[in-house]
């Protein structure tokens, strides 16, 4: 996909802001996949946990179900920050291109 670069609404560019910008997101991205992992593991770690037979019946499906629910909710979140982190990287492209040449 291409992106168009319009200085009246995007402003005034140099590669470094464009590069300085990726790197910012790039660590957001880094951080959300580091969340989103370690509450996979500890969400899948408290449901083994409370498998015994104090947690059972609907109480424990239902515990279950919005454990499942989160994890695939936070997976879409993740999914969407790489989305629009492929997508800035494509605007640094264009914008270090547009000013390059």
């Amino acid at each position: 996909m291409a992106v168009d670069y319009d200085s009246w609404t995007m402003g005034s560019w140099s590669p470094q802001t464009a590069e300085e910008a990726l790197a910012v997101l790039e660590a957001r991205a880094r951080c959300v996949q580091a969340v989103l992992s370690a509450l996979d593991t500890g969400i899948a770690g408290f449901v083994r946990s409370r498998s015994g037979l104090d947690w059972v019946g609907p109480a424990a499906l239902e515990f279950s179900w919005a454990a499942d629910d989160l994890v695939r909710q936070l997976r879409e979140a993740s999914s969407a920050l790489d989305e629009a982190l492929r997508r800035s990287r494509g605007a640094a492209s264009a914008i270090s291109a547009g000013i390059d040449g």
